[in-house]
């Protein structure tokens, strides 16, 4: 058997006789024969694949006598080496490394094998041994590699590998045992651009006094290619001058000019969306363009004031015009659509002869020009505010109405009569023109303030009068008598006196009680002098020792 290695046992040649020895009349490379035992062995490891001319061997052998070589015997050997199977198949390529575009057709070759067998054991079996990431991505006719299905380049999971598909091609012979050769496959995807970018069509809504710069609406957007959702914003047909802009890289769209909800309550944008960096290298040519309609609706907002046309009125009337009748009718109007006026005279309605009726007409009431009673002017200046009525803030204008009142007077001759004069009242009138109605916060915030500061000026005024009440008394103390010493405080001397006064308590030759004790309980060091004094806790009286 090859491969047996050298000195491998081949057969062994018997002689009848004594002292025979044994011998090879035609040498051959690959074995020996032992002299002594007339053993056969092998030279060298038989290899068949490399010297296949030892398949079968022929050895002449001679036996002899060893004293008389005269007497020998010779015999013919054939030696058949057989062969196993120790060799895996040689393949070409050996590895193979290839880059295609991910639009690669299915079926498409990717290599060709050509193996041989140096054992020569008949036919050879293709198979393919996938990774998790080239699962039934290729396949094996024959000795060809094929594309099975699409290779994707747009996912997570093949960019997280450098966009390369491996795998292994296993070529395995029909010998015993079997043996295999592994070919290493390394298959990388380059990008097509082959999705078009998607945009979808919206509605925002921004109000008419937003500032440049106001952040209006965030375009919903997509893009297939790897790297994903990697596109380019603009507007088409834009307004002159613009009125709106979109962040090119982000579909953020912003607010450029000013707004007017009075000239324009809509904008219609139509939007532009490029993908971009999707090829292996950028080429604008085949880039893929997609367009989306973007709705933007204005929001009126109260920012326009009241207008009256003309601004001043003048008008002339009768006295006795009848109370019924418009004196005057005011033409005022806003800008805003949704604003409702309201009027209100605010001056110049000298002892309220007019009124308004139905907001916007002026009316008057009775007029009095009695000489001896109350006498209305001839002249009035009504002045009329109109506020508009929509949110916040209100904006409000005045409108001057310029009335003189003609009195009435007779052409018949006036009669005089005497009439007993009332006595005159005076009626004294008071009226309110304006008052200011605090909110209940601000009255609690004022209550708890002034509580606050009342006791912060008790607790100053208490600190002041106890700091001069202990000088006062220092004084005092420094222009009395100094009085002996004494070592013993009230508190302690009333204890001593208290025990000697109950049974069984009583000493001999015990001291009276010294007055000064009793009216003092305090011993203490002045900071200033370092002189000793007493004092007393409850009176604060003090005495220097």
């Amino acid at each position: 058997m090859e491969n047996g290695g050298p000195n491998q046992m081949v057969g062994m040649v018997k002689a009848r006789g004594n002292d025979i020895l044994y011998e090879m009349i035609n040498p051959s490379a690959g074995f020996y024969i032992e002299s002594e035992t007339g053993t056969i062995r092998t030279t060298y490891n038989l290899d068949l694949e490399r010297f296949p001319s030892l398949a079968t061997t022929s050895l002449l052998v001679r036996a002899y006598d060893r004293y008389q070589r005269s007497n020998s015997a010779t015999v013919t050997v054939t030696v058949t080496v057989q062969d196993i199977n120790d060799n895996a198949p040689q393949c070409s390529p050996e590895i193979v490394v290839k880059v295609v575009p991910q639009t690669q057709p299915i079926g498409f070759t990717l290599a060709d094998f050509i193996c041989k067998d140096p054992d020569f054991n008949g036919t050879l079996n293709y198979s393919i041994l996938s990774n998790d990431n080239s699962r039934e991505s290729f396949r094996m006719v024959g000795s060809k590699l094929q594309i099975n299905k699409t290779l994707n380049y747009d996912s997570y999971e093949i960019a997280s590998v450098n966009f390369q598909y491996s795998a292994t091609v296993v070529v395995t012979d029909s010998g015993t045992p079997k043996m295999t050769t592994n070919i290493p496959v390394f298959i990388t995807v380059t990008a097509v651009n082959d999705y078009y970018p998607k945009c979808v069509g919206q509605n925002f809504s921004v109000a008419e006094n937003a500032p440049s710069g106001t952040f209006v609406g965030q375009i919903e957007y997509s893009d297939a290619d790897y790297p994903f959702n990697n596109v380019q914003f603009s507007i088409e047909d834009n307004q002159n001058p613009p009125v709106f802009y979109v962040l090119p890289r982000t579909g953020q769209i912003m607010l450029l000019g000013a707004l007017d909800f009075e000239t324009r309550t809509s904008y219609s944008l139509k939007m532009q969306v490029v993908d971009l960096n999707n090829d292996i290298e950028p080429d604008p040519i085949h880039q893929l363009t997609n367009h989306c309609s973007i709705f933007v609706q204005v929001l009126d907002v109260n920012d326009n004031p009241p207008v009256c046309t003309p601004p001043v009125y003048i008008q002339t009337i009768y006295s006795t015009l009848s109370i019924s009748e418009v004196v005057q009718d005011l033409t005022c109007s806003d800008k805003d659509v949704t604003a409702s006026l309201s009027y209100t005279i605010v001056g110049g309605n000298v002892n309220n002869r007019f009124r308004l009726e139905n907001k916007k007409s002026v009316m008057h009431n009775p007029f009095s020009f009695n000489p001896d009673g109350v006498m209305d002017p001839e002249m009035y200046e009504l002045l009329i505010q109109v506020t508009d009525s929509t949110g916040h803030p209100q904006f409000t204008t005045t409108a001057t109405v310029f009335i003189t009142v003609i009195p009435w007077t007779t052409t018949q001759p006036t009669t005089t009569k005497t009439t007993p004069t009332p006595e005159k009242q005076t009626r004294i009138v008071n009226q309110i023109l304006e008052y200011w109605q605090p909110d209940v916060w601000f009255i609690v915030v004022l209550t708890i303030t002034g509580i606050l500061l009342l006791a912060a000026l008790a607790l100053l005024t208490w600190a002041l009068c106890k700091r001069f009440q202990f000088c006062a008394q220092g004084s005092k103390e420094l222009s009395q008598p100094l009085l002996p010493d004494s070592s013993v405080t009230n508190n302690e001397a009333s204890t001593e006196a208290l025990k000697q006064s109950q049974p069984g308590n009583e000493k001999k030759d015990v001291a009276p009680v010294s007055p000064l004790s009793l009216q003092f309980d305090g011993r203490a060091q002045d900071p200033v002098s370092g002189r000793q004094y007493l004092f007393n806790s409850y009176t604060g009286e003090r005495r220097w020792v």
